[in-house]
């Protein structure tokens, strides 16, 4: 009788925890954007109590604004530094490199930045799929194997078996039947060896995952270097979103005690984006950020190519066309740059377990902070997510194995803020 029902009550309990899920999510981001209208608040009233100071003769009254606006403005200043000076990747470069030859500095960002993305892999206990080569071997290897086993069973056979071609599987019929057969081995052969990469670490990525990585490979010196400090910092930018989403994926894993790919919640990380403006020199020729692909797009359409060309931009509303710029979506907060924060679009696509979809954009909406336990900061907002059924045999055939989990393609465009008073020391003049 039980057993009869169990789907239906799996279901309820299902239902159950995701409304809970969504409510609690729903919940995280009203807070978030409860502590920044408080920020921007106290924002407003300095600005306000400024203005009254200028206008107002009164000694006594203008000494007691002039001791709130220093109280306040200590406040905000502290609230910024506390959770937007992060630390910088390579300190000769921000906010400019000085002197002649500057190839050389942009160079140590770039190494900086590529280690720096090795360092976020190995946090999240990521590795790599079999890549195809790896998977033509091994079809090479047990084909050759196979054929010196058929050789030697040859030897074995009569002169009439010889002549037959194939012994006692007889002629055409024969070949067809090992050659199916010989596929379905080679098949299972492939599943057991990714099966046994997948035990290795805890989900797949790769470092083109993350936005640049091939990019800062080497600069050359003919380069532009007006547009390698816009390069820099928008890489800079993106490192700091990308510490944030790596975070989120670490600590959803290590929740579910998620050591293997085929006990992690997030078993895939295929890539973090933005939605800004192309690199100087883009390796593929782009332009603004295309839309997110649709809700039954494969990880394969994915924006692979387009993460290793297009920067964070900062979202800002067009004064003339009132048209947003730099944005992903239309975000539902309104949240735009101004003179307290600048705000920016990234969206971040996995693979991942179908029952840990609420607790991955509820923990990406959550507090953060440094390794070292400083910076705690809650700066992400999830502006909207697309969940699409996952294509098993495309998958594997690819070299993914995720064991036997019920798994989606999930993508999530977020909003991040920093205040500009906790990281404007770094700002290079030509972005600010």
């Amino acid at each position: 009788m039980i057993k009869r029902y169990l789907f239906l009550i799996i279901c309820v309990f299902v239902l159950l925890g995701g409304g809970f899920a969504h409510w609690f999510g729903s919940k995280m981001a009203q807070e978030n954007a409860k502590e920044l209208n408080a920020v921007q608040a106290v924002y407003n009233k300095i600005g306000s109590s400024k203005r009254n100071l200028v206008s107002n003769n009164l000694k006594e009254i203008n000494i007691q604004r002039s001791n709130v606006v220093a109280k306040d403005t200590v406040a905000l200043k502290a609230k910024a530094l506390a959770t937007s000076s992060r630390s910088v990747l390579y300190k000769d470069v921000f906010p400019e490199p000085k002197g002649e030859h500057v190839t050389p500095k942009y160079n140590g960002f770039g190494k900086a930045y590529r280690e720096g993305i090795l360092d976020l892999l190995d946090d999240m206990s990521a590795g790599q799929a079999l890549t195809k080569a790896e998977i033509d071997n091994i079809i090479e290897s047990y084909q050759s194997s196979s054929v010196k086993s058929l050789e030697g069973n040859r030897g074995n056979t009569s002169r009439f078996d010889e002549s037959d071609g194939f012994g006692s599987f007889g002629g055409g019929g024969g070949r067809s039947s090992r050659g199916h057969k010989g596929s379905e081995q080679e098949a299972q052969l492939i599943e057991e060896k990714c099966r046994q990469r997948a035990e290795t670490f805890a989900l797949f990525a790769t470092p083109e995952s993350f936005c640049g990585y091939k990019y800062w490979e080497e600069i050359s010196s003919s380069a532009d270097s007006d547009g390698l400090i816009v390069d820099s910092w928008g890489t800079q930018v993106a490192y700091w979103i990308s510490q944030d989403i790596v975070s989120t994926i670490k600590k959803l894993n290590t929740l579910v005690d998620g050591t293997t790919v085929k006990s992690a919640a997030v078993k895939r990380l295929i890539e973090i984006s933005f939605g800004g403006l192309p690199f100087t020199k883009p390796e593929v020729p782009g332009k603004r950020k295309a839309e997110a692909p649709g809700i039954n797009a494969s990880p394969e359409e994915s924006r692979l190519s387009e993460s290793e060309n297009f920067l964070p931009g900062k979202v800002v509303m067009e004064e003339d066309s009132k048209v947003l710029l730099d944005s992903i979506v239309e975000p539902w907060t309104g949240r735009l740059s101004d003179d307290l924060i600048d705000v920016y679009h990234f969206e971040v696509a996995v693979i991942i377990d179908n029952t840990r979809i609420n607790d991955f954009c509820n923990m990406l909406q959550g507090k953060h902070s440094d390794n070292d336990g400083k910076h705690e900061r809650s700066q992400i907002t999830v502006l909207q997510f697309t969940v699409a059924s996952l294509r098993d045999e495309e998958e594997k055939a690819a070299g993914y194995y995720y064991g036997p989990s019920s798994n989606s393609v999930l993508r999530v465009i977020g909003e991040y803020f920093f205040y500009k008073d906790g990281y404007e020391k770094n700002i290079p003049s030509v972005m600010k």
